[in-house]
């Protein structure tokens, strides 16, 4: 009612988070009341048990760009940073926008507490930046050579059909840049040139492997492993600016946080993340989500997850009692997923008519 919540199902929840240091919501993509319920979450967290940072499935180096001290927090900054690079965002969504600047300003954190952990989708925000660290007119050149280029692909978000980093960009239209810059170790620049690369490679080999390249695997590898350097990176950070007490909500698909070896035939990040968080003495609570009944057609389920739904708009169901049933094949009719599902999460949130959010953001970089 009104943007709060209540009932059984978030008393489960709340008693979860308060039990865990990351909070992991296996999402729906750029759904309108998973992105709105996320909010809600990470408010609660923050206030209830001192949760401060938000682990997302964006790029690493646009989302460094939210943390910054003339943009956290400001939810008109993070819209005009979605207006300038509209193809940045991996989920540009506006409720997501804002779930980014909501947490920006609740959080106690002493660094960015946004952590975007993934590739980066667009290049434009990369390359503006090196052009103002380039450190010669021929390094400079270069860099604007590319942001021209990544902006003749990067600025309509909607209706644009060639996206520059996974249609246009190779790993070599990158190599020379590590000669031009000469970076310094553990520079913003070196960081950024290797964000670029990195996210170029991984695209790469993807569009490759759909071709009939063996490079699919490699794609994915790198992806995750990268991933949870992403992670390590942020969280020793944290660390050396006093945080010794780290809680996190994470929001991602689900290939990257159910337990396990996933769809990508590697290790996952979530399953990194729990059993760091063993190491830590501690818990990572992983929910997976579904909806049902919605207007988008692609996103719906079918089958028990919908007969056991209540007729709320949120049902809930605790995973962990069916595990030694399932284990032992006392479930009848148990399919592979379900019985997979069972293992790699520990509890299910189903939606009932759940909508794609809004674009009106990332839209309105097209009339301008």
């Amino acid at each position: 009612n009104n943007g709060e919540y209540s009932g059984t199902g978030l008393d489960f929840l709340m008693n979860e988070a308060e039990n865990s240091s990351f909070f992991s919501v296996c999402e729906e993509h750029n759904l309108l009341e998973l992105n709105e319920l996320s909010s809600y979450l990470f408010k609660e967290f923050q206030k209830r048990f001192n949760y401060n940072y938000l682990i997302l499935e964006q790029g690493a180096a646009i989302s460094s760009l939210y943390g910054t001290k003339e943009n956290r927090g400001d939810f008109n900054a993070i819209a005009d940073l979605a207006r300038r690079y509209p193809q940045s965002p991996t989920f540009a969504t506006d409720e997501e926008l804002r779930l980014i600047s909501e947490v920006g300003k609740i959080s106690n954190s002493p660094i960015n507490p946004i952590w975007g952990i993934d590739q980066d989708l667009g290049a434009l925000h990369i390359f503006e930046q090196l052009i103002e660290l380039a450190p010669y007119d021929k390094a400079k050149k270069k860099a604007e050579e590319l942001a021209l280029l990544a902006k003749k692909y990067e600025m309509d978000r909607i209706n644009g059909d060639t996206l520059f980093m996974t249609m246009v960009a190779t790993p070599t239209l990158f190599a020379e840049l590590n000669v031009l810059f000469r970076p310094e170790p553990s520079s913003q620049t070196e960081w950024l040139i290797e964000a670029l690369q990195r996210s170029t490679r991984i695209y790469y080999n993807n569009s490759q492997g759909r071709k009939g390249k063996l490079t699919t695997y490699e794609s994915g590898r790198e992806r995750e492993h990268s991933m949870k350097l992403r992670f390590m990176e942020n969280y020793k950070k944290a660390n050396e600016e006093g945080d010794t007490n780290i809680k996190a909500l994470v929001k991602m698909g689900h290939f990257h946080l159910f337990r396990g070896i996933y769809k990508l035939n590697v290790p996952t990040f979530g399953n990194f993340l729990s059993e760091f968080a063993i190491s830590k003495g501690t818990n990572n609570f992983i929910i997976s989500s579904y909806t049902f009944n919605s207007p988008d057609k692609y996103r719906n389920i079918s089958g028990p997850l919908v007969d056991a739904a209540s007729k709320e708009k949120f049902t809930i169901y605790d995973l962990r009692p069916l595990r030694a049933y399932a284990n032992q094949g006392l479930i009848k009719d148990l399919s592979d997923y379900y019985k997979n599902l069972i293992f790699s999460a520990d509890a299910v949130l189903i939606i009932r008519e759940g909508h794609t959010g809004s674009y009106d953001i990332v839209k309105s970089a097209i009339e301008n």
